[in-house]
């Protein structure tokens, strides 16, 4: 289920870090939710980037840095949060 339908949760919306898509950086991500609920009231609780640099390694590759973006790129960050908000 959708967040942005609950009357708790962490509602997240995405904004571009580094722009390697085509974006901004800075921006809201394209996909990114707008900070509403289906009923019209405000939720938006944090914003975190979609396209963090990370380091990455495969057996048989050479070690490098990979970009990941998505829901994916944005929870270590909201994660991160949370656990400062609840401490």
């Amino acid at each position: 289920m959708d967040v942005a339908l609950l009357d708790q949760g962490i509602a997240v919306a995405a904004y571009t870090g580094h722009g390697y898509w085509g974006a901004s950086p800075g921006e809201r991500a394209e996909y990114s939710g707008r900070g509403r609920r289906i009923d019209g009231q405000s939720i938006l609780d944090i914003a975190a980037p979609d396209d963090p640099v990370t380091a990455g390694y495969r057996d048989g590759h050479e070690a490098r840095y990979h970009i990941y973006g998505g829901t994916s790129g944005a929870s270590p960050h909201v994660a991160g949060a949370a656990a400062l908000l609840l401490q």
